[in-house]
């Protein structure tokens, strides 16, 4: 089961501060790393291997894409104290911001340049 997984899967290795974009039904797994993972709400998690909780591999293996498209990574976007993570123009809505500021830093900013919804 979720132990052949390895073979199928992409392999890409990040720079720090770099974001990857996996649509739906996309299979993925951290090898190391710190990672924020944003997701469309949703309560269809599904497990395959690898994890003490809960596994359908059954379901897995029915819902998965089987894309073999390029990989989405991508480096973010800095502006001062701002860093804004984009992923591709058709899913608008997964953006991440961080502010980065000092102890004395005053940030004067405005929420309609990034159209945050």
């Amino acid at each position: 089961g979720g132990c052949f997984q390895v073979f199928f899967l992409n392999i890409a290795i990040l720079e720090p501060g770099q974001g990857l974009f996996l649509a739906a039904n996309e299979p993925h797994a951290y090898l190391r790393g710190d990672a924020v993972e944003i997701m469309a709400r949703s309560d269809n998690v599904v497990r395959a291997g690898l994890t003490p909780k809960f596994k359908d591999v059954e379901v897995m293996g029915g819902m998965l894409s089987y894309d073999t498209q390029e990989l989405h990574i991508f480096t973010p976007n800095r502006e001062g104290p701002l860093t804004s993570y984009c992923p591709p123009p058709e899913y608008p809505d997964f953006k991440l911001l961080r502010i980065h500021l000092q102890k004395t830093s005053v940030l004067d900013w405005s929420c309609t340049t990034y159209e945050l919804k």
